[in-house]
């Protein structure tokens, strides 16, 4: 299972070297195959979000029995929460499914590989609240002063005055038509989100990154809280 937080990572090396260092651990296992299909991959989903596309389909593969361990690059990329890391751990245990991180040499169908799992995921968590107190702190501040704080826009808006201190966010238009032909096909038309893809993608509807859209991505956009409630 590969996972990367942001779109950066998700088009640099990340998924890749975290593919390649997967593939040789497996070869170098006696027995163990890695078919393509089962190479799982979500790409620019936060490690706290619980429920993700490539975590989905690859519960499913083991709900059929085609998993019988997982292989991580490490176990944070699972979750940085201990909601989102040991609600989705204890489901693939009840399976009969164990867990490997190869580069922490972790594997669980160890007594001692189950123990070190344990600590991992206590020192991930405090990690992760730590960088998001001093996250908070820093868009606390920036916000008092009258600025956007948090990061890139949200789809549908843009960023006005993005060089000065007092940046606030405005609807972006031509990511509003894209939004709003998502959903005329959806709702207006009854189209799967699978088809309201394909079409957008057709008509050159693209993602703010001039990529198609994938069905993952577009139903992200349109159940995302900015976009629902912004």
């Amino acid at each position: 299972m590969l996972r990367v937080s942001t779109r950066a990572q998700a088009t640099a090396y990340g998924l890749d070297a975290q593919e390649e260092a997967g593939r040789a651990y497996v070869s170098n296992r006696p027995g163990w195959t890695l078919p393509p299909d089962l190479i799982f991959r979500d790409e620019g989903v936060p490690g706290t979000v619980v429920d993700r596309p490539g975590m989905r389909e690859l519960e499913e593969a083991a709900r059929r029995g085609r998993v019988d361990a997982i292989v991580v690059h490490n176990f944070d990329r699972i979750g940085r929460t201990g909601e989102a890391f040991w609600t989705w751990i204890w489901a693939m245990e009840d399976l009969g499914v164990v867990f490997v991180s190869v580069t922490q040499d972790i594997d669980t169908s160890t007594p001692r590989g189950r123990q070190q799992l344990q600590s991992h995921a206590m020192t991930a968590e405090a990690e992760w609240n730590l960088v998001r107190d001093r996250t908070q702190a820093g868009r606390q501040q920036k916000a008092l002063s009258g600025g956007w704080p948090c990061g890139p826009a949200p789809w549908g808006y843009a960023i006005e005055g993005r060089d000065r201190r007092r940046s606030v966010l405005v609807v972006d238009d031509g990511e509003v038509s894209v939004v709003l032909k998502a959903v005329s096909l959806i709702v207006d038309e009854g189209r799967s989100i699978s088809a309201a893809v394909g079409e957008l993608n057709h008509l050159g509807l693209l993602t703010r990154s001039g990529r198609p859209w994938t069905v993952a991505n577009l139903h992200r956009r349109l159940t995302s809280q900015s976009l629902l409630k912004g």
